[in-house]
C-alpha cells in the first residue's frame, strides 16, 4: 500500500510541469478525487485533510455544472474527504441535493449546520434521506414549511420524537392530504395518535373519513361525548358528593390519604370536590380545572398545600387527563411542581383564589 501512496504522490508532483493553471488544476482535482474513490484508507488522517483541502480550493474556481457533476459522482461514497462533502452540501440546492438526500458521510452535525443556514430546499432533500435520525427530524419540524413536512412525513425510514409528531399534528391539521398521511405512519404511537386527532377537533372528521380513519373519527365522536357529559356533571352532583365524603370525618376534614384514595378510584367527581376541599377553590372553578388540558394551576395548588410528588404524579393521570395529558406533558408539569418553592406558590395561590372569590 505503501508504494502505491508513493507512487500516487508522484503523480501530483509531475503535474508541476503542466503550464495551463486549469488544465493543471482539472488533473489534479481527477487525481486526487481518483484516489480518495479507490482506498482512502491507504492514507492517513492527515493525508485526508489535506486531499479534503485541495479539493474544496479547487472546487471554488470550478462552475456550478461541474460542481453538479462532482456530486453526482461522490453522493453514496464513503471514502471521499468529509471536507469535501460539506462544502458541497451548504452549496446551492442543485448542487447540493444529491450528498444531501444520498451521502453516508455527513454527520447529524453537519445536517443540522445545513438546516440552521440554508433554506427549505436544502431541508426537504435532507428530510428525504435513509435512516434519519429523531434529533435532525425534530430541528426540520421546528425551522421548517409544509414543503419539509410533508418530505418528512413521507420519509418512513426517518425516526420522530412523540413530541415531534405532536407538532406535526397542529402544523398540517388544515391539509388533508398531509394530515392523513401523518396519522397513517406506523410508528406514531397510539397515544400520540389519539392526541393529535382530539387537539386538531370536529374540524378534521371529514378528513378522517375520506382518508380511511373511520376507527379515528369514531374515536374523535367518544371523546366530544365524553367531553360534553363531563360538561354536564352540575355544581348540586359535586355538592351531593362533597357531604358525602365529609360524613363521619372528624371535623369535617379531608387530608392528603383521602386525596390518595379517590385519585386510586379514577373517581373525577370524588377527586375534584377533595380537592376543592382541600384548597378552597369553589366546586365549580375546580371542576374546570380538571378539564382543561393545562394542569398548571392544579400542580402550582399542590404545591401550595405541600402534597407530595408522588401525589402529583397520580393525579395527572384522573380523569380526562388520562387521555389527554402524554407522558412528556405530565414530566412538564411534575418538572413545574419540582421547581416551585412552596412559599412562591403559595403567594400565587392566594392571588388565584381571590380571582375566584370575585367570580362567586
Amino acid at each position: 500500500m505503501q508504494g502505491s501512496v508513493e507512487q500516487n504522490i508522484r503523480q501530483i508532483a509531475a503535474l508541476k510541469g503542466i503550464k495551463d493553471k486549469d488544465v493543471r488544476n482539472a488533473e489534479l482535482f481527477g487525481l486526487v478525487l481518483g484516489f480518495c474513490l479507490n482506498g482512502l484508507d491507504d492514507y492517513s488522517s492527515k493525508e485526508n485533510a489535506l486531499f479534503g483541502d485541495i479539493m474544496v480550493r479547487l472546487m471554488r474556481t470550478m462552475d456550478s455544472s461541474k460542481k453538479v457533476e462532482i456530486a453526482g459522482q461522490i453522493a453514496s461514497s464513503d471514502s471521499v474527504p468529509v471536507k469535501m462533502v460539506r462544502y458541497l452540501a451548504l452549496e446551492a440546492i442543485e448542487i447540493a441535493e444529491t450528498v444531501l438526500m444520498h451521502s453516508p458521510i455527513l454527520s447529524d452535525n453537519d445536517l443540522l449546520v445545513v438546516i440552521r443556514f440554508r433554506g427549505h430546499e436544502h431541508m426537504v432533500a435532507i428530510s428525504s434521506r435513509e435512516n434519519l435520525s429523531a434529533e435532525v427530524s425534530a430541528e426540520l419540524v421546528k425551522c421548517g414549511d409544509k414543503t419539509v413536512f410533508l418530505a418528512l412525513i413521507n420519509n418512513s425510514d426517518a425516526t420522530i420524537f412523540n413530541k415531534s409528531f405532536q407538532q406535526l399534528g397542529e402544523n398540517v391539521k388544515n391539509d388533508e392530504t398531509m394530515f392523513v398521511s401523518l396519522l397513517k405512519r406506523s410508528d406514531i404511537p397510539d397515544l400520540i395518535l389519539r392526541q393529535i386527532v382530539r387537539d386538531a377537533g370536529p374540524p378534521i372528521r371529514p378528513f378522517l373519513m375520506s382518508g380511511g380513519l373511520q376507527y379515528l373519527a369514531s374515536f374523535l365522536d367518544e371523546e366530544l361525548k365524553r367531553e360534553e357529559k363531563t360538561d354536564q356533571v352540575d355544581i348540586g352532583e359535586l355538592r351531593a358528593m362533597m357531604s358525602k365524603l365529609l360524613r363521619g370525618k372528624p371535623e369535617k376534614k379531608l387530608d392528603e390519604d383521602d386525596f390518595i384514595k379517590v385519585i386510586k378510584e379514577n373517581s373525577l367527581i370524588k377527586t375534584v370536590c377533595i380537592f376543592s376541599h382541600m384548597t378552597n377553590i369553589p366546586l365549580g372553578n375546580a371542576m374546570e380545572l380538571f378539564t382543561n388540558r393545562n394542569a398548571e394551576p392544579v400542580v402550582l395548588a399542590c404545591r401550595a398545600i405541600d402534597l407530595q410528588r408522588d401525589t402529583v404524579a397520580a393525579l395527572l393521570k384522573v380523569g380526562p387527563w388520562q387521555v389527554t395529558l402524554t407522558k412528556e406533558s405530565r414530566n412538564d408539569f411534575l418538572k413545574i411542581f419540582d421547581k416551585l418553592k412552596q412559599a412562591t406558590a403559595k403567594n400565587v395561590f392566594n392571588l388565584r383564589l381571590q380571582l375566584y372569590s370575585a367570580e362567586t
